[in-house]
C-alpha cells in the first residue's frame, strides 16, 4: 500500500486575479456575502476634520448596534493613508456620569483594536453629560478624540494614525477587536448592556480582495475552517490566512492560494496556525487524509509562507494508515517547546533540552496509537519516500518528537519525560 501524494506548491496571484491549478477549475464560482463585522470606507487623505460633530459623516451608511432610544449604536468608519476614523452615535435616554469620573460604573465607550501581531491598543472615554465634561481613559495623546452631546444620547468622534497601532503594515486587511458602548442604568454601576462591535474591523480595499478570493476558490463562508490573521511570511505585519474547502490561501492587498493535496473537502481533517519557535512568524499545520492504492493516509503539513507568496511544506509525518477495516492510528500533539526533547542535533549543532518554561513554542509529539488488523507479518509496505514514517506498533520506536528552527522540520528520536 502506497499512498504517497506530491504536495503542490502554492501560485502567486494578483489582486482580483482568478489563477489556479487545473483541479479547482471545476469548482463553483459564487458570490458570498462578507464575513461578520464592520467595514471601513478608505477616503480622500484629511477629509475628516475630529470635532466632535457629525456632519463630516452625513454620506456614510452606518452599521447599527441593539435598537431603540436606550443603548444602541450606530457606527461609521473610515481610512486614508495615514490614519483610520470611527464615529459613535449613541443613544441613551439616560447618561449615567458623576464628576468622580468612576472608570467602570459609569456609561462609557471602550476601544480595543489589534493588528493580530501586538500588543493591543486600548482606550476608552465616560462620555460628557450636564455640567461634567468629557473624561479621556488611558487615551495615548496621538489619539484625536472629540464628543459632543445630542438629543437622545451622545456622539463620539476619533482618528488612530495607523503607524501607532502594533504590527501595522499596509497589507493589513482588517484590525480584530471591539468597540462598544457599556450602557449603566442604574445606582448599582453594573453595566445593563453592552453593544458595539466586537470581531473584525475590514478595510474596504481589502473586503474586495476576500470577495475576489472567494470567488476565485469557490468558497462559501460556511466552507471557511480556519480565518486568522497573523504573520505568517518574511516580511512586516500580519496576513489573513484562510482554509478552507480543499484550498489554503493568505490575503492582504493582493491573494494567493493553493489547492490542498486532497481529494474532497472532507479530507481536510483539521487546520490550525502555530508560532512553534515562540518568534513572532506562525505555520499553518494541516492535517490531511490522502487516497490512493485502495487505501488511506492521514499526514500532519507544516507549512510556511515565502516572500513570493507561495506556501512550502516545511515538514510531512505520517500519522494513519488504513486499508479496507484495517489500521494504524498514531496519536499527536503539540507540546510545550522542548518538555520531550533530549539532546538532539539540528544538523548544525547538537541541543540540550531546555526547561518548558524556559522557551516560548510548541513542539510535535507522536506516540503509537490504536491499531487494528494488522500484525508486523501482514504489514507490507516500504516508507513512504514523501513524509516522515508511521510509527509502528511492534518496532521498538513508540514515540517521536518533531521541532522547528525557523522554517526547517527537524527531529524524530524517541521522546523524553513522557507520563507513565
Amino acid at each position: 500500500m502506497k499512498l504517497a501524494v506530491q504536495l503542490p506548491v502554492l501560485t502567486p496571484m494578483r489582486k482580483h486575479a482568478v489563477i489556479g491549478f487545473a483541479s479547482l477549475a471545476t469548482l463553483c464560482i459564487a458570490g458570498v456575502a462578507h464575513a461578520k463585522g464592520v467595514v471601513c470606507e478608505h477616503v480622500q487623505d484629511d477629509m475628516f476634520s475630529v470635532d466632535g460633530m457629525s456632519d463630516d459623516w452625513e454620506s456614510f451608511a452606518p452599521t447599527s448596534f441593539g435598537r431603540g432610544s436606550d443603548a444602541s449604536v450606530q457606527m461609521r468608519c473610515g481610512y486614508d493613508a495615514k490614519k483610520l476614523y470611527v464615529a459613535l452615535t449613541v443613544k441613551d435616554d439616560r447618561i449615567v456620569r458623576s464628576k468622580k469620573a468612576r472608570a467602570n460604573s459609569e456609561d462609557r465607550v471602550m476601544v480595543s483594536l489589534s493588528s493580530g501581531t501586538g500588543k493591543p491598543l486600548r482606550f476608552g472615554v465616560l462620555p460628557g453629560a450636564e455640567r461634567i465634561p468629557r473624561k479621556a481613559l488611558r487615551v495615548p495623546s496621538f489619539v484625536e478624540l472629540e464628543d459632543s452631546r445630542q438629543p437622545s444620547g451622545f456622539f463620539v468622534e476619533f482618528a488612530i494614525p495607523m503607524g501607532k497601532i502594533a504590527g501595522w503594515s499596509p497589507s493589513l486587511p482588517y484590525l480584530a477587536g471591539a468597540l462598544q458602548f457599556h450602557d449603566v442604568d442604574t445606582s448599582s454601576g453594573k453595566a445593563q448592556s453592552v453593544v458595539g462591535m466586537k470581531g473584525k474591523l475590514h478595510f474596504s480595499e481589502a473586503a474586495e480582495t476576500y470577495k475576489s478570493f472567494m470567488r476565485a476558490t469557490g468558497l462559501k463562508n460556511r466552507d471557511v475552517r480556519l480565518d486568522k490573521l497573523v504573520d505568517i511570511d518574511p516580511g512586516e505585519g500580519a496576513e489573513r490566512v484562510i482554509v478552507g474547502g480543499k484550498v489554503m490561501g493568505v490575503l492582504g492587498t493582493s491573494f494567493s492560494y493553493m489547492g490542498l493535496p486532497i481529494s474532497n473537502a472532507s479530507d481536510l481533517l483539521s487546520a490550525k496556525v502555530v508560532d512553534f519557535d515562540g518568534a513572532g512568524r506562525s505555520a499553518v499545520v494541516t492535517e490531511l487524509r490522502q487516497h490512493g492504492n485502495g487505501g488511506s493516509r492521514d499526514v500532519v503539513v507544516v507549512w510556511f509562507a515565502d516572500g513570493n507568496g507561495s506556501f512550502q511544506p516545511s515538514i510531512t509525518i505520517e500519522t494513519r494508515k488504513q486499508r479496507g477495516d484495517a489500521f494504524i492510528q498514531n496519536t499527536w500533539a503539540l507540546v510545550p517547546r522542548g518538555l520531550h526533547r533530549g539532546a538532539e542535533g539540528n544538523g548544525k549543532k547538537r541541543r540540550k533540552r531546555r526547561p518548558a518554561k524556559s522557551v516560548r513554542g510548541f513542539d510535535l509529539l507522536m506516540q503509537v496509537g490504536e491499531v487494528s488488523g494488522f500484525t508486523k507479518q501482514t504489514f507490507r509496505e516500504a516508507p513512504a519516500p514523501d513524509a516522515k514514517g508511521i510509527l509502528l506498533p511492534w518496532n521498538e520506536q513508540q514515540s517521536a518528537v518533531y521541532y522547528l528552527e525557523g522554517t526547517v522540520g527537524y527531529g524524530g528520536n524517541p521522546a523524553t519525560n513522557l507520563p507513565k
